[in-house]
């Protein structure tokens, strides 16, 4: 429940439509009274997606994908991700998602409820798929992506011994924040 002194959007204007994003600038109210500004970019169509934190067994291989990102301008490491379908659950989507962009099929072990991503900027929420790879399956013996036309997206497998690389500046990608977050909690024990 919202108090009179809660922060909250009062107002919103359309700055800009394309076929995935729509922006707009907010006009919210601040605790002390005034009324700010921000600039905010939202999804037009679907609005969940999923993140799939996918590891390897019994190698213990984090399985990532490497793809151009435009907005970056470069070739990004990160987790297979992407959005889910109509009529799909986020578990169904994770797995869907795994098979396209690495071509791996994996076991859903839980799913964790959507979170925000970038909410300085972006209005998106990601769930993150826990799933293993059994690499002993034959599906799993010479995996096949099958992204999408328009993604330029390969499979990487990284071993568990070259994790600490993925904080370095020794990759060749550019390595997304939530991977670096991840291998931060992992490595740095916190």
């Amino acid at each position: 429940m919202t108090t009179p002194s809660d922060p909250r959007i009062t107002g919103r204007k359309t700055l800009g439509e394309g076929h995935w994003l729509h922006m707009e600038v907010v006009d919210w109210l601040h605790p002390n009274g005034q009324t700010l500004q921000w600039e905010v970019v939202s999804r037009q169509r679907r609005q969940e997606a999923v993140m799939v934190l996918a590891i390897a067994q019994p190698s213990g291989d984090l399985i990532l994908v490497e793809q151009y990102r435009p907005a970056a301008d470069a070739l990004c490491l990160e987790f297979p991700a992407g959005l889910v379908d109509q009529g799909e659950d986020h578990g169904q989507a994770a797995l869907r998602e795994l098979k396209e962009e690495t071509g791996y099929h994996g076991e859903l072990k839980r799913v964790i409820p959507p979170k925000v991503v970038g909410p300085g900027v972006t209005s998106e929420r990601i769930a993150i798929a826990l799933v293993n790879v059994d690499e002993n399956l034959p599906q799993n013996q010479n995996p096949k992506a099958q992204p999408e036309p328009s993604e330029c997206i390969k499979c990487v497998r990284v071993p568990r011994e070259k994790w600490p690389e993925l904080l370095s500046d020794l990759t060749q990608a550019e390595v997304d924040a939530k991977l670096a977050a991840f291998m931060a909690g992992v490595l740095l024990d916190v």
